[in-house]
């Protein structure tokens, strides 16, 4: 994902052409001859000039009397029934409420209730945990008890639900309520316990995967070939990766570092699975998305001392306060109002969520940053954000000996970094209408050391920031293992990939799609002829790769190959044609009824036939690769449908 240093607004973008109008021809000359990324940070950062940033910050602070005013607000869409209303205002109100306000706990238990009649009893249960947590005020103890007892109830967790019954019945014992009203609450609470006394098996159901919170398991198709790769390991152990992957080390003009396949592999294979060495989530999706694990917020809570950010609940925050937020919340105004692109902030990160003075892992210092090839000015540029990053560290009380660090972060992130999306669909079900919502970006040491492909051998989903990763076509071994760098060949033009590529990249792709010049998927017809694979003893493993080109209306069923002359059958891939036609009308109607694991399998199985005797390009085999992808994806990620979040 190509991300500029700086964006068109801020203040660093002034600032930084102020410094290069400063500097004279003599002082830009010998940071051009400086060698290493310690030396250039070294020399800038003494040049006073180099200062001269605004730095001053403008607070997210909270605001008790907003808060108690979103609060009201919620109370009064409450009372009139518009729960999912009310839920958004009293969530705005907890992201302002100061941490050590008695109300904080009330707005708590108010947004349970909200969640409560809106049936998303697990979040309104996060709630009751939190107020109960906060101090929620003794006499009122009764009403949460009570409404923690029938969410549980709802879910299933019987001796769960009769243990808050229980809790309910010795609360109401303080309650303000008249004494008629109690007595009444009384009844009923032991009306519901008695309940459970007259069945004999009493237990809790098992909680799914989204009643209980938890990130979606891989899709029905995925599956370890053979186990963890025993040389190769995601970011500190944080992942696997399938032994069918090989690990390659070459010259740059051979490809650098790359990724082939050490065994057959399937389309649908899980290949790998990588948990970020570092992630930030986009400044505009703060207060839609978790700050941590980047998901779409439903009854987020909010740092305890800024505006500025919401999780997604206790762990993430828990875990953001133990790592970096503690080092940025307070420059985090400063670092957006700068106009730092998201790669910025993410070598930021890189520092801050270390202990102080810790160098981030060696396999994150290693990527490609093309040191050598970079104009005097572009070094410049980025040793002046350095600069300015460490200067946001120091006010944190986090700097350490990192200048020269963050420099090489900088050059390192432009070439390797991915983005963190989600699906979101404009109707349920509907998805023909899918699109990917840019949300954050991420490193993944792993993944990056995949080489690109117009014909992308592997699809990216998210589970959060987790990336996994899935064979989108059959690999055979020897052969690339190639991911997409956001160009293919079925959507745009060689020539604008091969310019946006050597332009964001800095390489010229040679991939099949481009060497032989693919057709957009627009463009393919299967009407004229079709491409065999040469196979003259009908195994699909002849040694001879050459493509047979037949035309549709031939009546000669045995072709014969123009490299080594030998005669293919072709009825096998008639046959294989009408076969996929009935098979993709079944695929395509499971599709239309969101039913992605069934769609998924016939998809699938229609790859596995036209692979076994057809060549790409041709338009159902790219159709059914996109189709591939979309359930991969949708049945990996928490899909959204427009308008409903």
């Amino acid at each position: 994902m190509p991300i500029a240093v700086d964006s068109e607004r801020g203040f660093f973008r002034a600032a930084h052409r102020r410094l290069a109008e400063a500097l004279t021809a003599d002082q830009l000359a010998e940071f051009a001859r400086l060698a290493s990324d310690g030396d250039r940070f070294q020399w800038l950062w003494d040049q006073r000039v180099a200062h001269a940033t605004p730095f001053e910050f403008s607070a997210m602070d909270k605001d008790p009397g907003q808060a108690a005013q979103l609060k009201g607000d919620g109370n009064k869409a409450f009372q009139k029934g518009d729960y999912r209303t009310a839920t958004r205002l009293y969530t705005k109100s907890l992201l302002l409420m100061p941490a050590d306000s008695e109300e904080l706990a009330v707005v708590h238990a108010n947004r349970s209730a909200s969640l409560y009649h809106c049936g998303e009893h697990h979040l309104a249960l996060q709630d009751i945990q939190q107020a109960l947590a906060l101090g929620y005020p003794r006499n009122l103890l009764y009403k949460l008890y009570d409404r923690q007892a029938r969410c549980l109830l709802a879910l299933k967790q019987h001796l769960a639900a009769r243990d808050a019954f229980q809790r309910t019945l010795t609360a109401l014992d303080d309650s303000p309520l008249p004494l008629d009203r109690r007595r009444k609450w009384q009844m009923d609470v032991q009306i519901m316990i008695g309940m459970f006394t007259k069945f004999k098996d009493v237990r809790d159901e098992p909680l799914s995967g989204a009643q209980a919170g938890e990130p979606k398991a891989p899709p029905p198709a995925s599956r370890l070939l053979q186990g963890p790769h025993r040389r190769q390991r995601a970011h500190g152990g944080a992942g696997l990766v399938s032994a069918a992957l090989a690990f390659q080390q070459a010259p740059e003009e051979d490809g650098g570092r790359h990724v082939t396949a050490a065994g057959d592999i399937k389309a649908g294979d899980l290949l790998l699975t990588e948990q970020p060495a570092v992630a930030v989530l986009l400044q505009e999706r703060v207060h839609t998305h978790c700050f941590q694990c980047m998901r779409r917020l439903r009854a987020p809570v909010a740092c305890p001392r800024c505006s500025a950010v919401l999780y997604c609940g206790e762990a993430c925050r828990a875990q953001a306060e133990r790592t970096h937020h503690t080092v940025e919340c307070a420059v985090l105004p400063l670092l957006w109002s700068s106009g730092a692109s998201i790669t910025c902030l993410m070598a930021l990160r890189a520092v801050s969520q270390l202990p102080k003075g810790a160098a981030p892992s060696e396999r994150v210092m290693s990527l490609v940053t093309h040191a050598d090839r970079r104009q005097p000015e572009d070094l410049l540029h980025r040793t002046h954000m350095a600069v300015f990053l460490t200067r946001c560290l120091q006010v944190s009380g986090h700097a350490g000996a990192t200048g020269g660090r963050l420099l090489t972060l900088l050059q390192l992130l432009q070439f390797n970094v991915h983005e963190v999306s989600e699906l979101e669909l404009k109707a349920p079900k509907r998805y023909d209408t899918a699109a990917s919502n840019f949300v954050g970006a991420a490193l993944y040491p792993t993944l990056a050391l995949f080489n690109h492909s117009c014909d992308p051998g592997v699809v990216r989903s998210f589970c959060g920031t987790t990336v996994v990763i899935h064979a989108a076509k059959g690999i055979r071994p020897g052969q690339p293992v190639s991911e997409n760098y956001g160009f293919c060949y079925s959507n745009k033009p060689r020539p604008e990939r091969q310019d946006a590529l050597r332009r964001q990249y800095w390489f010229q792709c040679h991939c099949q799609a481009c060497e032989e010049d693919w057709p957009l998927l627009r463009d393919m017809d299967m009407s004229t002829v079709l491409r065999f694979r040469c196979d003259p003893g009908g195994s699909s493993s002849a040694k001879c790769s050459n493509v047979i080109i037949v035309p549709t209306d031939t009546t000669n069923f045995m072709a014969q190959c123009g490299v080594c002359k030998q005669h293919t059958n072709i009825l096998k891939g008639l046959k294989a044609l009408q076969d996929t036609d009935s098979l993709m009308k079944i695929a395509q109607s499971f599709l239309s009824e969101g039913n992605l694991a069934d769609a998924l399998d016939r998809f699938l199985k229609i790859l596995s036939l036209l692979e076994e005797t057809l060549v790409p390009p041709f338009k159902d085999y790219t159709l059914c690769q996109d189709n591939i992808r979309m359930c991969l994806v949708a049945l990996g990620e928490d899909v959204v449908v427009a308008g409903t979040s």
